[in-house]
């Protein structure tokens, strides 16, 4: 029974836990039969967005630290540690992207990509205990 269960099994342990799909990319080709030259120009929009948080070991213990009444009414007697907030960030980046695609010969073409960048925003909060 325990091979068998194996046996079914073993596919999935083996198939790829991440797949990502590339990106569609049209080849500008230039010199073939009556077409000598090729361009193509685009402009497109990107958002990021860029998170981070760090955090801090904290005893609380109420019994030695009268402040932490409020704060670690859950711990035990003894205290307990747990982990803190101490910093959270984040960060937008909004782009347009403007693509140039040149054909130059067949199957060869040069492209240029210029993003501007048009409105970065940050926010840094501080966490209190």
């Amino acid at each position: 029974m325990g091979a068998l269960l194996a046996d079914a099994l073993s596919p999935c342990a083996l198939a790829p836990r991440d797949a990502r799909a590339a990106e569609w990319m049209d080849v500008i080709d230039a010199a073939d039969g009556d077409d000598p030259f090729d361009i193509t120009a685009e402009v497109f929009y990107r958002r990021h967005l860029r998170r981070a948080k760090i955090t801090r070991e904290y005893n609380c213990d109420r019994l030695a630290r009268p402040e932490d009444q409020s704060t670690c009414q859950s711990a035990p007697e003894g205290g307990q540690v747990v982990h803190v907030k101490e910093l959270r960030y984040q960060r937008w980046t909004h782009e347009m992207v403007p693509r140039l695609q040149v054909g130059l010969w067949k199957d060869l073409a040069l492209l240029i990509e210029a993003p501007v960048v048009t409105r970065p925003l940050e926010a840094r909060r501080a966490q209190r205990l």
